[in-house]
């Protein structure tokens, strides 16, 4: 049972769930706006074994800050989370500890994450750094540095809703969502 945050009526409606699965299968991970899970507190973010049980990991989110996407690299020791409310970020977590690695500031919420190749891919809107053409970018998996060759123009002021990765001949293909179907495009970014 996931309790959620009292909120307003108003903020109410953007209480999104996200969820992915260890790579072994060994847990899910749960994203969203709630303090307990099975009665165990956790916020916003937590591991739960194949019963459904919380994980001993609590993860170090320090702020009110919903979590609206995740990820795990392929060996399922990070997950990766797509923040939002007034914390807009994408952030590299430690599976077993919680530990927060790193994080990158967007200029809205973080909508969409996926974990490919050592990279993550992550989706948002409003834009990064003011410049609001920009609403998917790319960081290394383990440092969290913003690749800046990786700068497609989006003109969605809702930028990336959903992201999918994978590899297609010598091509790396990632998919974007954007906030209406029929503008869904294809970006390809040169593996390194």
């Amino acid at each position: 049972m996931v309790t959620e945050t009292p909120r307003s009526s108003a903020r109410r409606r953007s209480t999104r769930r996200s969820g992915c699965a260890a790579p072994d299968g060994s847990a899910v991970y749960v994203g969203g706006q709630f303090l307990n899970v099975n009665n165990a507190p956790r916020r916003y973010l937590v591991g739960l074994t194949r019963a459904g049980v919380p994980t001993s990991t609590t993860f170090s989110m320090s702020n009110d800050y919903p979590v609206f996407s995740l990820d795990t690299n392929d060996t399922g020791t990070r997950v990766y989370a797509g923040i939002g409310g007034s914390g807009n970020q994408v952030a590299s977590f430690s599976s077993t500890t919680g530990t927060k690695y790193w994080r990158v500031y967007a200029d809205g919420d973080v909508q969409a994450v996926t974990f490919y190749g050592g990279n993550v891919y992550f989706g948002f809107h409003e834009g990064y750094q003011l410049d609001t053409t920009v609403k998917l970018l790319t960081a290394d998996a383990t440092r969290g540095t913003v690749e800046p060759g990786f700068r497609p123009s989006i003109n969605s002021f809702y930028g990336v809703w959903a992201l999918a990765a994978s590899n297609r001949g010598q091509h790396e293909r990632l998919f974007r969502a954007l906030d209406r179907p029929d503008l869904a495009a294809q970006s390809s970014h040169e593996e390194r």
